[in-house]
């Protein structure tokens, strides 16, 4: 039988930066939410009363402050 790990051990092997990690689920999130309300950027600018470049940006920036 093959050794098994916990992913807690494997992941600590790992040379992950964990920043940039949670950076690019909040963009997926973002751009997800949207598709699931059935909205493309263009619709979603025009609710948010800005345009589709700045809710792409929106998508892709790394302060979402």
């Amino acid at each position: 039988m093959p050794k098994t790990y916990k992913w807690q051990e494997v992941r600590s092997r790992l040379r992950v930066d964990e920043q940039m990690v949670a950076r690019e689920r909040l963009h997926l999130r973002l751009a997800i939410l949207r598709e699931q309300l059935g909205k493309s950027q263009v619709e979603l600018a025009e609710l948010l009363g800005t345009s589709q470049p700045n809710v792409s940006q929106l998508e892709r920036s790394d302060d979402l402050q």
